[in-house]
């Protein structure tokens, strides 16, 4: 693909894989350590059995997630910025990153990705301070090139999901310790449990995994709560 080695041996790289509607197969690389991602080898993508993107503006740095919205255009963290591809005219457009909303700390990476019915992005961004990246976290609505904070700063957990958009459009996320709904940009808790591995049915419900009684169980948000 030609991606450049981790620049220390110490360092795990880490692939993130996406395959379009069309069959175009993308692939993000981080340089992971024990501070957090050092860098990395940036996107490329398989077309026409070449590999391209060597010389794209996304060439280099930490990739975690590549998404292809409903009008297939894909997007992708590199680093602390967004960026979006369009296939059809082959140019890419990078958005701001918004400003860390705890002074002392600033934006590290893009921890993850989501698109809705309105083609709106919902990043999630980890924040960055002392000797480490992975203390807090916030995610944001993409509208219009503005973004908009989603509820309060969180303690940085790998295992949040979401959000995730039921048949009515209505967000979910896993995060702060419970599963909540989304209400405009007010994060609304449904349920408290710790529900890891968060995915929708094609009726829109909401199933996870979480422990209850020492044991794992796995639940659905069946009636409106």
């Amino acid at each position: 693909m030609g991606m450049a080695a981790p620049q220390y041996e110490d360092l795990m790289p880490q692939f993130t894989v996406t395959i379009t509607k069309t069959g175009t197969v993308w692939v993000g690389e981080c340089d992971w350590g024990g501070p957090g991602p050092f860098r990395g080898g940036g996107v490329r993508w398989l077309e026409g059995g070449t590999w391209q993107g060597s010389s794209s503006p996304v060439a280099s740095g930490c990739v975690n997630a590549i998404l292809e919205d409903h009008l297939g255009r894909i997007w992708t963290g590199v680093d602390s910025n967004l960026w979006r591809y369009d296939p059809f005219s082959g140019e890419w457009e990078e958005f701001s990153t918004p400003d860390s909303p705890i002074a002392e700390m600033r934006v590290g990476f893009i921890d993850s990705l989501a698109v809705d019915e309105n083609n709106d992005v919902w990043p999630v961004y980890v924040l960055c301070g002392g000797a480490s990246c992975f203390g807090n976290c916030v995610l944001y609505h993409l509208q219009e090139e503005q973004f908009t904070q989603v509820g309060e700063v969180g303690e940085y957990d790998s295992g949040y999901w979401g959000p995730l958009f039921d048949a009515a459009g209505i967000p979910w996320v896993y995060r702060m310790g419970g599963v909540y709904r989304i209400n405009g940009e007010l994060p609304e808790l449904v349920s408290p449990l710790i529900g890891r591995f968060g995915t929708l049915d094609e009726e829109g419900r909401v199933w996870f995994v979480a422990s209850y009684e020492k044991s794992d169980r796995l639940w659905v948000l069946d009636k409106e709560p």
